[in-house]
């Protein structure tokens, strides 16, 4: 596997375990990291996510330290399919080994990475 992007996104979308609908979860990018929940099993290894409306709570303006945020269900949020892949790693249907999102399972975190 090639390295790529954040560290710290590339260790925690490599967490298992079973998704249930309502459970959060974060699809991780390149270094950004979205909130969302999981809103259908379709199969044992494909899931639907919709992200979440995250707000910033803290007052560091465009700053990517201490970034703190309150999450709700967002009805218009964008959906992405998630496929459970053989070494156990969700990562965003129909996009190629390395590459789109992965997606942490049991969390909600958002981060923005302002240097891009």
């Amino acid at each position: 596997m090639r390295t790529y992007g954040n560290l710290i996104n590339r260790i925690t979308e490599h967490t298992t375990g079973v998704p249930t609908v309502g459970m959060g979860a974060t699809a991780c990018a390149f270094t950004d990291r979205y909130a969302g929940t999981i809103i259908e099993i379709i199969s044992p290894s494909r899931i639907k996510w919709r992200e979440d409306k995250a707000t910033r709570t803290n007052e560091n303006g465009t700053s990517d330290v201490g970034q703190r945020y309150t999450y709700e269900a967002d009805p218009d949020g964008r959906i992405i399919i998630f496929t459970k892949r053989r070494n156990g790693v969700w990562r965003e249907a129909g996009i190629g080994r390395g590459c789109g999102l992965g997606l942490r399972l049991d969390a909600r975190d958002k981060f923005h990475d302002f240097s891009f």
